[in-house]
């Protein structure tokens, strides 16, 4: 629990994450659909989620305790958001997306060896996601990252089914666009 204020003259108060989050994120995402009927969400947890277990991969958030009890229109909530494993492949009309917000490319970074064979300095942020397509997987390092939280016993979680049309990765990096 931590202590939490809403106003330089409130009170604070005892809230846990998972109250603090449904306060900050969740009100939002239910004032922002109310306002926008034809929106649709997803929401993907993440390792660094302080309310969610943070071993990788990730279920789902539990839509009953992020939702229910907490928004007025349970229903119209259940039609616009969908909550997703991390990671997760899921299809928007014909476009197949594969997500994951954990931080591979940090984690491949260090051990990236191309540049010593070839000599190319550049192209760092093309060739390491292209590793996650060639080898259809969420997470192609074996071993694990020393820093990373990835469970190997779950690797068939992490594998891709099918070759996504857009990839989306989480990362501290600056945001990148490629074609693949």
């Amino acid at each position: 629990y931590i202590d939490f204020k809403l106003g330089d003259d409130e009170e604070p108060m005892e809230l846990s994450f998972k109250d603090l989050f449904k306060m900050q994120v969740v009100q939002k995402i239910d004032l922002f659909l109310e306002s926008n009927p034809n929106t649709r969400i997803v929401i993907v947890p993440s390792p660094n989620d302080a309310h969610h277990p943070s071993v990788f991969p990730q279920s789902p958030f539990n839509f009953h305790e992020l939702f229910e009890d907490f928004v007025e229109n349970v229903e119209r909530i259940r039609r616009q958001v969908t909550l997703v494993s991390n990671p997760s492949m899921f299809k928007i009309n014909e476009v197949v997306f594969g997500i994951t917000t954990t931080d591979i490319v940090k984690h491949m970074g260090p051990e990236d060896t191309t540049r010593v064979q070839t000599g190319r300095k550049g192209a760092l942020f093309s060739r390491l996601p292209a590793h996650l397509w060639n080898q259809h997987s969420f997470y192609p390092m074996f071993p694990p990252a020393k820093n990373s939280v990835y469970d190997i016993n779950q690797m068939e979680h992490v594998a891709m089914k099918v070759k996504p049309d857009v990839l989306i990765l989480s990362s501290i990096f600056n945001p990148v666009a490629l074609e693949m």
